[in-house]
């Protein structure tokens, strides 16, 4: 079901940005972000969202979130995009910028989420999010989130 999921997903996202909707697209796309992943902001970005999902707690009311399967995963999918696009934006991108700087580090250099006023950043952004989805604006709301998209990927 999962891996259904995430190729309708693909067919539906691939050729919005040129390339196939197909085996050789999803390659070709993969290859084109390869040098991307190892930008210093994308890789701390990646390293937090999995240590987020692998590293919290769920408690049992979140699984569903009171609605259908399918309902929940379109949502779960739709919060995606969502943190997607703010974490993407420019002045998220010179906020970590500043940090880096701050703790001495310069803007190419890898960090992670320990990374001093990191996590305040990123709860910010998500709080501006989480109150649309129907999650409290805070790390509590932000933990209960994680929970429910994790349900579908497998980790709860």
């Amino acid at each position: 079901a999962f891996w259904s999921l995430v190729r309708t997903a693909q067919g539906e996202i691939l050729p919005r940005y040129g390339f196939e909707s197909s085996d050789r697209g999803l390659q070709e796309l993969v290859g084109s972000l390869e040098p991307l992943a190892q930008e210093p902001d994308i890789q701390l970005v990646s390293d937090s969202i999995g240590n987020l999902l692998f590293n919290a707690p769920c408690e049992e009311e979140v699984s569903g979130h009171g609605k259908l399967h399918s309902e929940a995963r379109r949502e779960v999918l739709s919060l995606l995009r969502a943190q997607l696009a703010a974490f993407g934006r420019m002045e998220v991108s010179q906020q970590v910028e500043q940090l880096k700087l701050s703790a001495g580090l310069s803007p190419e250099e890898s960090c992670d989420e320990k990374l001093p006023g990191l996590a305040e950043l990123a709860l910010s952004v998500q709080t501006g999010l989480l109150p649309t989805f129907g999650f409290e604006a805070n790390r509590r709301g932000l933990s209960r989130m994680i929970c429910s998209c994790a349900q579908f990927l497998g980790f709860a």
